[in-house]
């Protein structure tokens, strides 16, 4: 009979990417046939570490579920990694003859990667491209920013975005924002924001003074489609005499006596608005209206009713 003396361990080497998620890939390599082969996981933040789980017997690739390291479908205590946390790998291999040797490196676990937040410019719109604002996207490579609640493969972007194009149509448009980090984490939901599109102008209707009338009361009186954000009421004669506060801006109609002393005079009077998004109304314009706030003089006349 003979038997073989083996005294020498063999040979490991490990390779694995200095970050990981989930899903752990990494390769290693033996000298020579192992009886058995595991790779351990320990870390002084994990309180549940060390970890182990099995390799296949010959060199080669393995991956790993940082969730299930058995591959058992049962998530016990010392079966999955603590997130954010850096472990010591090492692969302890033991030969045919019963010779034990291991490899060992640093190895930093990240499962994750948290939701941004979108931030845009205001809550209306007059065009279709706006700003926004991406932050608490830090370890970010990958972002994907849409209208639709929908996370797809497709549309990623490598550089943080600081435009968007709405789709046509005014009214609410709705902005998702995933992003991913480079070891392939998604966040779990999107930052959300919402703006509405208006590209229609107000409509504005002057409604007194009315042209080519007279008064002795300063009347204004107008008519809004929208909510507006500005409105101005001008009165042009002689000098000109502008009112930019305290009118009313909503839609509907308003009937206010301004805060204005006006002298009497002939008046060419305008009313302009823009709207929430920032369109701007036609100026509806009445001309010719006289403003008259003194009384008439009384005249007497006397006739002699005698013949003489």
């Amino acid at each position: 009979a003979s038997i073989v003396l083996d005294t020498t361990p063999a040979v490991i080497s490990l390779t694995m990417p200095a970050v990981d998620n989930q899903s752990i890939s990494g390769t290693y390599s033996l000298s020579e046939d192992a009886a058995t082969a595991t790779i351990n996981f320990y870390s002084p933040t994990d309180a549940n570490s060390p970890h182990q789980a099995m390799l296949p017997l010959s060199a080669g690739s393995f991956t790993l579920n940082g969730l299930d390291l058995n591959n058992d479908g049962q998530r016990t205590t010392y079966d999955y990694l603590l997130d954010g946390a850096t472990y010591t790998v090492s692969i302890t291999a033991c030969d045919l003859a019963g010779n034990t040797s291991s490899s060992t490196l640093a190895w930093a676990y990240d499962n994750s990667i948290s939701t941004p937040m979108l931030t845009l410019t205001g809550a209306w719109t007059a065009t279709r491209t706006i700003m926004v604002s991406i932050s608490n996207d830090t370890d970010t490579n990958g972002w994907l920013i849409s209208g639709t609640q929908t996370l797809t493969d497709t549309g990623w972007l490598t550089s943080q975005p600081a435009t968007f194009t709405l789709t046509y149509s005014d009214g609410v448009k709705d902005i998702y924002v995933w992003v991913r980090d480079v070891v392939g984490n998604t966040c779990q939901s999107p930052a959300h924001a919402a703006i509405t599109l208006d590209t229609t102008k107000p409509q504005i209707n002057l409604l007194k003074p009315e042209a080519g009338k007279t008064d002795n009361q300063l009347m204004v009186m107008y008519h809004l489609s929208e909510d507006t954000g500005t409105i101005s009421l001008i009165f042009v004669g002689a000098a000109t005499h502008t009112v930019n506060s305290g009118l009313p801006t909503g839609q509907g109609t308003h009937s206010i006596l301004p805060s204005l002393i006006l002298p009497d005079g002939t008046y060419s009077v305008s009313l302009s608005a823009s709207d929430l998004a920032g369109n701007q109304g036609t100026t509806d314009t009445h001309a010719n209206w006289q403003y008259d706030t003194s009384a008439g003089t009384s005249a007497l006349v006397l006739r002699d009713q005698t013949t003489n």
